[in-house]
Formats: C-alpha cells, structure tokens, sequence
C-alpha cells in the first residue's frame, strides 16, 4: 500500500525533518516575556537605588567627620592660645554687651604723648560677624583667632567664690575661668567649654561688667570689682557665674 499519498519519500522525509527542528526550535528559544522584563528592570532598579544611598551615606559621614574634625581643631587652637593669656593674666575683666563678650587678661602701660596710659588686651567675640579676635582695649589693633563661631562666653566658677546670699566672703587667690566656644562647620555644631586657672594671685583685679538680664525687684549694679565685702546682684550672678 503506498502510505505517502502521491509523495516522494525524499519530499517526505524532508517535511518530517522541519517539523521537528520546530518543536525543538520552540522548546529551546523562548526569549523574555513582558513580565519578567518588568521583573529584571524591577531588581535592578533597587540595586541600583541601594548603591545610590550607600555612596550617599558615605559621602555624609566624611563630611561630618571631616566637619567635627576641623570644629575639633579650631577650638584646640583658639583655647589653648586663651588658654596661656588667662594663664600668665595679671587682670580679669569681662564685659558683655547685645551679644558681644570681651575678656581682658593684660594691661600694658605705654607712654603716650608723655603721657602713661594702660592698655588693656584681650579676647572680643562680635556676636554679628560671628568672629573672635585677639585686640587691645581702644580697638586699634586686631587679630582674628577664629571665624564661625556662633557663640562665645565666659564666666567665673562658683567654685572661686564664697557668697553669703550675695555677699562676697571670700574669692580664691587663682580663680578658676570658663570659657564655652561654639563653633559651625559645614552645617555640624558644637560647643567646647573648657575651665582655666590663674597663675597670678588676681587679689581685686576681677572686675565685671553690666548685667544683660533683667531681675525683677533687683537692684541696679552698684559693684563691678570683685572683693571681700562686695554685694552682688542677682544678675550679675546669673551673668557672670557658673556652676561648673
């Protein structure tokens, strides 16, 4: 019986080998569906967005070490060059105005126009630029110490000190001085306070300047010098006094 219907067996062997190059054709090359295109692209967007915020988080951690190291360093070097002005200071007279703190450590007597005057040198914090200086008391002569400082301060320890209420009993013969720096870099703060003794016996030459808070019922400042005997006001304790 002849099975072909009419075709050749060559013809026919033929068709049948195309046929099942197809299937496997079919079976081996499937190629990408649109889900598992969203899938890849799904991944390999979070992978991306990860590696983004490691770099990210990489470059704000230097950043911020690098900023607390350079607010580290600054402070380091403006405190200790106070550091050895309060140490060797024959006077201690601090001011506070609208922001603005001066603290004198020295006084130099010069002549001028034969005539002695006493120069006065020290530390003034301008509360408006932000900049602390290195100056003499009539202002002539300044030396910038630090920049970006947003707060500069500095107080007498209690410690120094024995008050009956607000009388002055007693002052220690080396007083202790604390000075707090605030200082801004690269949107990182930090404050650095730090406490300093005297070297020289300072005796009455501790002198205050007006008080900037307002005490209800308190008395008008009447005492500027420090000495057994004195009455402070309570704003003048608040002011220019510490605990620490």
């Amino acid at each position: 019986m002849n099975l072909s219907y009419g075709i050749r067996p060559e013809k026919l062997r033929h068709r049948t080998s195309l046929l099942i190059w197809s299937g496997v054709m079919k079976k081996d090359n499937k190629g990408f569906s649109l889900v598992e295109l969203l899938i890849a692209i799904a991944i390999s967007s979070i992978v991306l967005m990860a590696l983004v915020m490691l770099i990210t988080q990489a470059v704000r951690s230097y950043t911020k070490q690098t900023a607390l190291a350079q607010i580290q360093s600054d402070a380091d070097i403006s405190l200790n060059q106070m550091s050895k002005n309060i140490l060797e200071a024959t006077e201690i007279k601090i001011e506070k105005l609208n922001g603005d703190v001066t603290i004198y450590t020295n006084k130099v007597i010069e002549k001028k126009n034969s005539t002695e005057v006493g120069i006065e040198w020290g530390y003034y914090y301008e509360s408006a630029t932000q900049q602390l200086w290195y100056i003499n008391s009539d202002k002539s002569e300044m030396s910038l110490v630090c920049d970006n400082v947003t707060s500069f301060d500095v107080r007498i320890s209690k410690d120094s000190i024995e008050l009956d209420t607000a009388t002055i009993k007693s002052i220690d013969r080396n007083p202790q001085i604390v000075i707090s720096l605030g200082l801004q870099r690269m949107n990182e703060k930090r404050i650095v306070s730090r406490t300093f003794s005297t070297r020289n016996q300072l005796n009455d030459n501790i002198t205050l300047g007006k008080s900037i808070t307002s005490v209800e019922g308190d008395k008008d400042d009447v005492v500027n010098t420090l000495k057994v005997g004195n009455t402070l006001s309570a704003a003048q304790i608040i002011d220019y006094f510490t605990d620490n």
